[in-house]
């Protein structure tokens, strides 16, 4: 199995998280890491590219590792970097993709694959304190 490298961010801002909508769910902002491009590039890059904000990383959190499938139909073991990052301002449009802020008491369950559902409730138990 063909391994592919992602980056991506986790948003948060006044207790919400910013997610991008599919037909399975919410999943990050995240993509492909372009050739020459460090992650950090590549995650600040996706998360504009998905949601129209820019955004500034204040910490690299852990990867998620799942089985994906590619636009070919290939599947592979998708390695998924994750930057903590604070959101600066919107200034773009989303591409072809449809973002929302949730709260994050209904984010965990909004979202569409299992790693990221452990991944993210881990992230919340053990670094982030709501505002509730």
């Amino acid at each position: 199995m063909n391994t592919v490298h992602t980056a991506g961010g986790i948003v948060i801002q006044d207790d919400k998280i910013l997610l991008v909508k599919k037909p399975a769910g919410y999943v990050f902002p995240k993509g492909h890491i372009e050739p020459g491009e460090t992650k950090e590039a590549a995650a600040l890059r996706e998360v504009y590219e998905e949601t129209g904000y820019e955004a500034e990383i204040i910490g690299y959190h852990s990867a998620i590792t799942r089985p994906s499938t590619e636009k070919t139909g290939e599947v592979v073991e998708k390695v998924i970097c994750l930057f903590i990052m604070k959101p600066l301002r919107q200034t773009g449009h989303p591409t072809d993709e449809e973002s929302a802020w949730l709260p994050l008491s209904e984010a965990v369950a909004s979202l569409a694959y299992p790693a990221e559902k452990a991944f993210l409730s881990d992230y919340l138990a053990n670094n982030y304190r709501t505002n509730d």
